[in-house]
């Protein structure tokens, strides 16, 4: 009986991680555009009203130079939020 529930258990933990895994979709952010954390470990984030999305590409488009203007941008989610300092992650389509 007991290695019935350890089986069940390892069946529903796996089925719950992958459920979490989510194809890369397309969504439209509107927001701040602002610098985050210290030297050497700053990051280009996007602020809206809900959430911080942190840009991987944010330097191709040359972000930093419109800090504190809101922008509306086309991107792909990457990674999803992980908790308190690890905003999710997007990419700009465009």
């Amino acid at each position: 009986m007991k290695n019935i529930f350890i089986i069940l258990f390892l069946i529903l933990n796996l089925n719950a991680m992958s459920s979490k895994i989510k194809p890369q979709e397309e969504i439209f952010l509107k927001g701040k555009i602002e610098i985050y954390g210290n030297e050497p470990h700053t990051y280009i984030g996007i602020k809206t009203k809900d959430a911080v999305y942190k840009i991987i590409n944010a330097k191709d488009y040359n972000l930093q130079n419109f800090q504190n203007k809101t922008v509306k941008l086309k991107v792909k989610l990457i990674e999803e939020k992980k908790g308190p300092g690890f905003p999710a992650v997007v990419k700009i389509v465009k």
